[in-house]
């Protein structure tokens, strides 16, 4: 599943936003223990700012304005995050189920 990094940053304003990707994680964990027996396996991966339009929208046309919140200063790129997805779709990760792979430097 696809989540955020708002939880973590637990910026004013995102209350509802960062509630529901935190409720996300939470139940892609729970699925994971009840699908393992199957040999499927549940992961999230936290995204930090990518540049789309919704971030265009959300900073009002000013996307730069929310580097100060990440680590790294730099904005996920899309191949970054099919690069994750890849990886957990695949072999080598089979023994990594329930987790949380945070993109972009937030934890």
């Amino acid at each position: 599943n696809i989540t955020s990094m708002a939880p973590r940053v637990k910026a004013s304003g995102d209350t509802v936003y960062a509630a529901s990707k935190m409720a996300l994680e939470n139940f892609s964990q729970i699925l994971n223990q009840e699908v393992t027996q199957f040999g499927i396996s549940v992961n999230n991966i936290a995204v930090s700012a990518t540049k789309t339009g919704m971030l265009e929208a959300v900073t009002k046309g000013d996307p730069n304005k929310v580097l100060k919140f990440i680590p790294h200063r730099k904005f996920v790129e899309i191949s970054e995050l099919v690069s994750i997805i890849d990886f957990l779709s695949n072999d080598p990760s089979q023994s990594i189920g329930g987790q949380t792979i945070s993109l972009g430097g937030v934890s």
